[in-house]
Formats: C-alpha cells, sequence, structure tokens
C-alpha cells in the first residue's frame, strides 16, 4: 500500500509516477479523503478532552451536594458525538485505504520507461530448454484432458485458483 505521507508531501511525482504505468490516479481524491479523515481525528479528540473535563467536574460537584445530572447529560451527548466521529473516521479509513490497495506500486526511477520490445536484456542464467515440441500452457493442457475445470473457476472469481480433477490430484 502506499505512504500517504509521500503523497502528502509530493502528489504531484506521485500521479506522474501513475500516470507512466497508465494509471489516472489522483492524489487530490486521496488528500480530500485523508484531510476529511484528519479532521474528524481533530474533532473527536477535542471531543474526548471536552468530555474528559466535565467528567473531572462531576465528582467536584457531588461533594458539594449541588445536582450533577446537567454534567452527565452533556457528557452522555459528546459521547454520542463521539460515537458518529468514530463511525464516520472509520468508514473514512476504509475508502482511503481500499482506494490505495486498488492503485499499482510506483515504478522505480531507474526503470526505463518503454514498450516490451524496447527491453534490453542485461543478463541471462542457465540454459533455455529446447523442445521438439510446442510446449502448452496449463489453460490448453487442461481444456486437451479434461483435468481443470475453468467453468468453476470462473464462477469462484479468484485470481490464481486452480482446481484440478482426475489424474491430475495424484
Amino acid at each position: 500500500m502506499h505512504d500517504i505521507k509521500y503523497i502528502r508531501e509530493n502528489p504531484e511525482l506521485f500521479d506522474a509516477n501513475l500516470n507512466k504505468r497508465g494509471v489516472d490516479a489522483s492524489s487530490k481524491e486521496i488528500l480530500l479523503i485523508d484531510n476529511e479523515r484528519r479532521k474528524l481525528q481533530t474533532l473527536i479528540q477535542e471531543k474526548q478532552k471536552s468530555r474528559n473535563e466535565i467528567s473531572k467536574k462531576i465528582p467536584e460537584i457531588k461533594s458539594k451536594g449541588q445536582d450533577a445530572s446537567s454534567l452527565f447529560d452533556q457528557v452522555s451527548l459528546i459521547k454520542k458525538e463521539i460515537s458518529e466521529f468514530e463511525k464516520n473516521e472509520t468508514q473514512l479509513s476504509e475508502k482511503l485505504n481500499s482506494y490505495l490497495l486498488e492503485l499499482p506500486n510506483l515504478i522505480d526511477n531507474d526503470l526505463p520507461i518503454g514498450t516490451e520490445e524496447q527491453n534490453k536484456l542485461i543478463k541471462t542464467w542457465g540454459t533455455i530448454k529446447k523442445y521438439d515440441f510446442t510446449p502448452k500452457d496449463h489453460v490448453a493442457l487442461g481444456e486437451n484432458f479434461s483435468e481443470i475445470d475453468f467453468q468453476v473457476l470462473l464462477s469462484c472469481q479468484v485470481v490464481g485458483l486452480l482446481f484440478f480433477l482426475g489424474k491430475l490430484l495424484n
């Protein structure tokens, strides 16, 4: 997931980097959600401080024999407000995290930008096997031998999950 602090400090670089990946990311939208979330966090802290100050006054007033019911009502009202603010803050946090998780990783600055044909081979390791036949991928093999149930896979909608049947189970 992306670092929100980096996005706050470098919104233009963040957007430019994602544009290189072909993603129209808007740091503005991310920062709007983040600012709202931070405002709510500040409000929550202020309300908690206010609640604590009022709560400290209650024993003093009771010790003097005075009625503290209005203070109890204030504390109760503040607790409800805090609860509502916390619910909204949680929703904004989830929305922000969801948005950040959907974005791809940033590209390293040393990575050259270009098409696959423009890639440069820097190093190879081992020897490439030569086959006297054309190798098939797992999809073609599964379809040929009816050992992978792609219809069940489609209904599960999980990327990278395979169901093996028959001989492939062994």
